[in-house]
């Protein structure tokens, strides 16, 4: 449980909430928008119970939160293939408006994946107990219903 029970519990806590600005989508946030913020901040505490499967690690400061996102930002470029990263990123900002054009989109993606050069590195190198080594690239006839 967190924060351990010898240390004593802030009297507030900050949530960082880091966001895609996805304009012209409905479900876009600009973070710049101070009006859309100041809405925001106050709706939910870090330890409401409606949202509180939503954290898995909460941080006393934005010093201990930037250390945990480089953490994070460095197991993705270690261990993930930049091609599926490319992929994931595009469809997170490209996404269609409708929920059955983003799941087609989506199922079209992980097909195109399954027998990709990085896919097949993954899985050797779990199996090997190894570090990737990933050497794929995006070839854009692969994917030929990208947007």
């Amino acid at each position: 449980m967190f924060p351990p029970k010898h240390r004593s519990r802030p009297k507030s806590w900050t949530v960082v909430v880091l966001t895609l600005n996805r304009p012209k989508k409905h479900n876009a946030l600009n973070a710049t928008d101070e009006v859309a913020m100041e809405q925001w901040k106050d709706l939910y505490s870090a330890s409401d119970r409606l949202v509180s499967g939503l954290f898995s690690r909460l941080l006393n400061t934005l010093e201990e939160a930037l250390g945990h996102a480089v953490e994070l930002a460095m197991n993705v470029a270690e261990k993930i293939s930049l091609m599926s990263t490319k992929l994931m990123r595009d469809l997170m900002i490209y996404c269609p408006d409708t929920p059955d054009e983003t799941h087609f989109l989506d199922s079209m993606t992980l097909m195109g994946m399954a027998e990709s050069a990085d896919n097949i590195e993954a899985l050797q190198s779990y199996m090997q107990k190894r570090t990737p080594e990933f050497a794929g690239n995006l070839d854009r006839s692969d994917f030929p219903f990208w947007p």
